[in-house]
C-alpha cells in the first residue's frame, strides 16, 4: 500500500498498525449527499467516467457505496501504471474511452488535479466544497468552479459536453 511505501521512502516512524489502522477507516467513509443523484443525472446526459489515484480495491470500496449509480468507465493507479497529474494518466483514460481532452469536462476536488487535467487539454471543474479545509492555491483559474456536483451537472445541463 501506498503508505507503507512512504513510511519508508521518507523514513517516516510507522508500523502495520497505522496502515491497518487507515484502511479499517476506508471503509467508513461516505460519499458527499450530493455525489450520487448528480451523477445519475449527469449520465443520463453524458458519460460518466472516474479515474482515481487511489488502488483498484479502495477505489471499489467507494463505488460500491454509490448505489443506484455505475460510471461508464472506472481506472486508477494500479490499471494505468501512472498517477495524475501525470499526463500519462489522462492520456490512458482517453485512450480507454476514445475521447479527445476537448471533449472532456474534468472534475476533482483537489485542485492539483484540476490543474493537471486542464494542462492537457480538458475543460476544468474544480469543487470547492466551502465546509471542507481546503488550502487555496491563489492566481489559478479554473474553467468552472462549483460548490458541489449538483452545480456540476447544471452546467452540463447547459454545454457541449452534454453528449448522450
Amino acid at each position: 500500500m501506498s503508505l507503507a511505501y512512504t513510511f519508508k521512502c521518507y523514513d517516516i516512524s510507522g508500523c502495520p498498525d497505522d496502515v491497518r489502522f487507515m484502511t479499517d477507516l476506508w471503509d467508513e467513509v461516505q460519499p458527499f449527499p450530493d455525489v450520487v443523484p448528480a451523477l445519475i443525472r449527469q449520465k443520463e446526459m453524458t458519460k460518466v467516467l472516474i479515474y482515481s489515484n487511489v488502488e483498484t480495491e479502495y477505489l471499489d470500496m467507494m463505488l460500491n457505496k454509490l448505489s443506484g449509480f455505475r460510471p461508464d468507465f472506472v481506472g486508477d493507479m494500479d490499471k494505468s501504471h501512472s498517477c495524475k497529474p501525470s499526463p500519462r494518466a489522462y492520456r490512458w483514460v482517453l485512450e480507454n474511452v476514445g475521447l479527445e481532452a476537448k471533449d472532456v469536462l474534468y472534475c476533482a476536488g483537489p485542485q492539483w488535479d484540476v490543474q493537471g487535467a486542464m494542462a492537457f487539454g480538458m475543460k476544468g471543474a474544480w469543487v470547492h466544497r466551502p465546509h471542507r479545509f481546503s488550502t487555496e492555491i491563489e492566481g489559478v483559474r479554473y474553467d468552472y468552479e462549483v460548490n458541489d456536483l449538483h452545480e456540476l451537472t447544471k452546467i452540463v445541463e447547459s454545454s457541449i459536453f452534454k453528449q448522450k
